[in-house]
């Protein structure tokens, strides 16, 4: 969060920004590791995701990571 502020973001900007980094390994290992058509797993999951911004965002992001060092690349 510092570095992003340091970096020119503003305050709720950061925040976003750490919780973003703070949960994108975490929907990255539930996707790939875990049933995620079980219900427990994905109450679990939200558990930690407070807004659908925050989702929509960490959705696009742990997407972008995983194209980025797929297969063929």
């Amino acid at each position: 969060k510092r570095f992003s502020l340091e970096i020119g973001f503003n305050e709720d900007e950061a925040k976003m920004v750490h919780r973003l980094i703070k949960n994108h390994t975490r929907l990255s290992n539930t996707a790939s590791r875990e049933d995620i058509y079980s219900d427990k797993v994905i109450f679990n999951f939200l558990s930690h995701i407070k807004t659908k911004e925050t989702l929509d965002m960490l959705l696009v992001l742990t997407y972008a990571d995983i194209e980025s060092v797929g297969k063929g690349t």
